[in-house]
């Protein structure tokens, strides 16, 4: 029965997948930033540096779907 499971859920058709902005937007801009800081200070990558415009929605509180504001709210 488990297996019937899978090969139903797999069978199941999708919308299209997210943008990154729209995840961002529905995650949490303030996570997403977080995480980038993260990877950055771990992995001294300059691909994972902040973008400016992160931070400068992140400190005038937009912050996503979850504020009400954001790139798509």
């Amino acid at each position: 029965a488990r297996g019937q499971g899978v090969e139903d859920v797999s069978e199941f058709r999708w919308s299209p997948p997210l943008s990154s902005v729209a995840c961002e937007d529905m995650i949490g801009i303030e996570v997403m930033l977080a995480v980038n800081n993260l990877l950055y200070a771990a992995l001294n990558n300059p691909k994972y540096h902040h973008k400016q415009l992160l931070k400068e929605m992140v400190d005038d509180g937009w912050i996503g779907r979850n504020a009400g504001r954001g790139f798509y709210t």
